[in-house]
């Protein structure tokens, strides 16, 4: 059975989406006997070359450390400590 966690991480990718996209648009076309058959599949390379080069920006990531998948556990920095100032007026003087 497949867990829940890579149906839903299925859901979130953008390859996953784009080859979808792909398909439907394949049935679509090839149902349509007047469209042109070197348009959709000109559409179907182009969506194919997309998912390889999302494919490498997702080994680079990993490879790096920075994909989304291993930053999962990580929480983000505090932001920075800020103090209340007085407002200075233009001579450098403090507003009374």
């Amino acid at each position: 059975m497949v867990s829940y966690s890579v149906i839903q991480s299925l859901l979130h990718s953008r390859k996953f989406w784009i080859a979808v996209f792909g398909l439907v648009q394949t049935i679509l076309f090839h149902l349509l006997p007047t469209f042109p058959p070197e348009i959709w599949r000109a559409i179907d390379t182009l969506a194919g070359v997309l998912i390889i080069a999302i494919a490498a920006e997702d080994v680079a990531l990993k490879l790096a450390g920075r994909h989304p998948t291993q930053l999962a556990g990580i929480t983000p920095p505090a932001g920075p400590v800020t103090t209340a100032r007085r407002p200075v007026g233009i001579n450098g003087g403090a507003h009374g």
